[in-house]
């Protein structure tokens, strides 16, 4: 297998970390294609340095225009760039029958794409894929050193080398996965993008203004394998106090300790049990539907809220968790207290009109108009709801609010915000007219892998949204008055689906999910091997197939093929010499036959005291380009 197919593998790897790092399925998976492009079709530009140089400044220009434009997700758009022309310039010269420098250059042009894409902190498998693209990068540039011996004759020594450089890719992946981020946030000079201004859930207390200034970040957050609620609580906020939900933390009595029993006689019991794996920083909280049963976390010991929600004992981090949702809640719900109808009396009533200001309408006239012709409580919030997702209010996280007047009451006016002015408004209209509410915060599960079958979470899905008590329902009733276009993402782009599943596998299964992306590989190259079989039947020799011919045979075969004298796979070197020669192209018929010599007869046959075959088709091929010239 010659080296054009090692570094083509080495470069999919890289575009699948970029793919990955920025999001951008299209990008990723076009870049992998044309590598792929380049194991089936091989080298077929017998390009000069010169024409070379050219194609790379082309794609550094075309890149820098792409990169300013594309979105490249939690990536930044410079690194984006810098990834996106390295990468281009590497899968270009995989179809170049001598590149300058050799594939050494060109992996070394694919590291660089690899590092620009690591300055960012993903979920993707980067520490896997770097050490993928480094070993495939080793093994390219060995392929392409002529004098390297066959691999039945490499000693031990050279084996534990190899080892060593297994070892030593593996390490410096790992170091590179944590370092670069950290040294990108620590560095970084953009004064309008700071890494750690993200959306997300934060667990503080829910303030209401502009996220214009914050990263719409598509980092997973969590996996969830199993039924797959549409809301998971983090928060419960009781208390509104001008223009801000104020956490209260109300444990009930005592810590309790979960064990994984509750959840297997669950299953046995024939309950549906949803597995929870939290990939972002692991956080304190453990993020529950409504009306969970039961629950399985490591670290087992838990503290229970007397609104349902649940966090690890002394804030220790978890990772992994399972529950299900039955129909004895763990959590039994508890009546409404007083605060939970409380709304502030500057948002009650209507102000007046002033100088160039007209009068700003209060809660108490907004219900009134919403609600007129409901009766009970259940019709109230429905008609609540529905002003709020079909009216004229719009999505929005990019809008100026006032300081001089109250935020919620500024939604009313211009009818734009993001979830929280939505919950916001919802749960203190349904105050107003008596029932008793509470918004909550935490994530809205709606995004499906389609090859894993299982829900993803991302920051960009934190969410807020408002309980009820309905007594003739049960308790607390979940509403959502957020319009659903803005909430609702049924599936993941292809490429961003099928990076995140390959390292779903690998944190579920531990190091045997490195088979996965290996077994594509090696499907890749396969498949690559049986097309180039069905073409033609490779030349063998006692027994053994040969390497393809070295880059400046290529070059001078690919010159002699521009000049109408084509040698097919399958015929010898000797016979297309010999074929050269009854042309009168004996020059050529020479070279070609010390070639052979070489190559095939075991020792050297220099074409003059000083000189070899290398020099003298490297000659030949500039001596005919420059009479063409």
């Amino acid at each position: 297998m010659n080296a054009t197919v090692f570094a083509s593998l080495a470069l999919a790897a890289a575009s699948f970390i970029l793919g990955g790092a920025s999001d951008s399925s299209g990008v990723g998976l076009g870049l992998v294609s044309a590598c792929m492009a380049a194991v089936v079709v091989g080298p077929r530009l017998a390009w000069t340095a010169m024409p070379q140089a050219a194609m790379a400044f082309a794609v550094v220009v075309i890149a820098a225009v792409v990169g300013s434009v594309m979105d490249s997700g939690p990536l930044h758009p410079f690194f984006a760039a810098l990834a996106l022309g390295a990468l281009g310039i590497g899968v270009g010269r995989l179809f170049i029958v001598a590149p300058a420098g050799g594939h050494g250059v060109t992996i070394a042009i694919g590291l660089a794409s690899v590092l620009a894409s690591g300055t960012e902190r993903t979920d993707q498998p980067f520490v896997e894929l770097m050490t993928i693209y480094l070993l495939l990068g080793l093994v390219a540039i060995r392929a392409g050193d002529r004098g390297r011996p066959q691999w039945g004759r490499i000693g031990p020594g050279r084996w534990v080398f190899g080892a060593a450089g297994l070892v030593l890719s593996i390490g410096l992946a790992i170091g590179l996965a944590s370092a670069l981020p950290a040294l990108y946030e620590r560095f970084a000079w953009t004064p309008n993008y700071r890494p750690g201004q993200r959306t997300g859930f934060s667990g503080d207390n829910l303030k209401l203004g502009s996220l214009r200034q914050l990263l719409q970040s598509d980092r997973v957050v969590m996996r969830l394998h199993g039924p797959t609620p549409t809301h998971l609580r983090g928060e419960v906020y009781r208390r509104f106090s001008g223009d801000k939900w104020i956490r209260e933390y109300e444990p009930m009595e005592g810590h309790r300790s979960v064990s994984r029993e509750g959840i297997e006689m669950a299953q046995q019991g024939g309950e549906a049990i949803t597995e929870v794996w939290v990939v972002a920083d692991p956080v304190r909280h453990i993020f529950l539907p409504l009306g969970w049963s039961d629950l399985f976390s490591d670290p087992p010991e838990i503290q229970i809220t007397v609104t349902g929600t649940v966090r690890t004992r002394r804030g220790e981090p978890v990772e992994q968790y399972s529950f299900w949702v039955g129909e004895t809640p763990m959590a039994p719900p508890v009546e409404p207290r007083p605060r939970d109808v409380d709304v502030p009396l500057e948002l009650l009533h209507d102000r007046p009109a002033g100088p160039g200001r007209p009068v700003v309408r209060g809660l108490r006239s907004i219900a009134r108009e919403w609600i007129a012709e409901a009766t009970t409580d259940r019709d109230k919030l429905d008609a609540i709801q529905r002003s709020l997702r079909t009216g004229d209010f719009t999505y929005s996280t990019n809008y100026v609010r006032h300081k001089d007047d109250s935020y919620l009451l500024q939604f009313f006016e211009d009818k734009r915000g993001h979830c929280e002015y939505f919950a916001s408004a919802m749960a203190l209209l349904g105050r107003t007219v008596g029932i008793s509410t509470r918004v909550i915060g935490g994530y809205h599960v709606s995004e499906r892998n389609p090859f894993g079958d299982y829900a993803v979470v991302r920051d960009r899905d934190a969410h807020a949204w408002v309980e009820a008590w309905l007594p003739d329902e049960g308790g607390w009733v979940t509403f959502d008055p957020t319009p659903p276009g803005e909430v609702v993402q049924t599936q993941a782009p292809f490429f961003s689906a099928f990076v995140d599943w390959i390292s779903d596998e690998l944190r579920r299964r531990g190091p045997l999910g490195l088979v996965i992306p290996l077994l594509v590989i090696l499907a890749i190259v396969l498949i690559r091997r049986f097309l180039r079989l069905r073409r033609v039947t490779r030349p063998r020799l006692a027994g053994l197939e040969y390497d393809a011919p070295p880059p400046y045979v290529e070059e001078f075969l690919s010159v002699l093929a521009a000049r109408g004298f084509r040698r097919p796979s399958h015929e010898p070197i000797e016979r297309f010499a010999r074929r050269l020669a009854a042309a009168d192209r004996l020059e050529e018929a020479e070279l070609l036959h010390h070639y052979s010599a070489e190559r095939f007869g075991g020792g050297s046959d220099p074409l003059r005291p000083g000189g070899d075959v290398e020099t003298g088709m490297t000659q030949w091929v500039r001596s005919e380009r420059k009479s063409r010239s």
